[in-house]
């Protein structure tokens, strides 16, 4: 009876979170993927985001916020010092010392950095933890007004872009399944 429960749990926990390993959640269409962008900021799910990024942008992801959120510590001694911790926690205080020789416009060593220094971490929860972090210290990150009516959607193969608020909204199919372009 016990093992019923188990693999009744197991079982429950593939179909809802999906048979991927990480609750990949891709979407069937650039909308899908868009609505569920939205409902991730309106419930300021941050961790969220790494199911709607593809799978070969998500360190890259990751990494950009971690830059941006280290910005947001330079005139404010609060922010540092919990920066500073959420990075032990996650294994990553020594980013920016591995990070220094590094060329920042250098795009192939950027993201051969990124994917060094996030292989083998749980990016769900770093996500979730920066994304706490920039709604806390930042004037404009996970705003209500974020994500308005999409517009204008242009679908090219495996791409697609749309407008929204006069921005340029990126999206990306792979293996069938659409994500957000990173850069959004």
């Amino acid at each position: 009876m016990k093992t019923q429960r188990l693999m009744i749990l197991a079982l429950s926990g593939l179909i809802l979170f999906g048979a991927t390993g990480c609750g990949d959640s891709a979407a069937s269409s650039p909308e899908e993927v868009y609505a569920k962008a939205k409902a991730i900021n309106e419930n300021k799910t941050w961790g969220g985001m790494i199911d709607i990024i593809a799978p070969a942008d998500r360190e890259n992801m990751v990494f950009g916020m971690l830059f941006g959120a280290g910005f947001l510590t330079m005139a404010n001694e609060e922010a540092k010092t919990e920066y500073e911790a959420l990075t032990k926690k996650h294994g990553l205080d020594k980013l920016e010392e591995e990070g220094k020789d590094v060329k920042l416009s250098d795009k192939a060593a950027v993201e051969a950095f990124a994917k060094k220094m996030l292989a083998g971490k749980d990016l769900r929860a770093i996500m979730q933890d920066i994304g706490d972090f920039m709604a806390k210290y930042s004037d404009d990150f996970g705003k209500e007004d974020e994500f308005k009516e999409m517009k204008d959607l242009k679908i090219d193969g495996n791409t697609a872009t749309a407008m929204v608020d006069g921005k340029e909204r990126k999206f990306k199919q792979v293996d069938g399944a659409w994500y957000m372009g990173v850069g959004n």
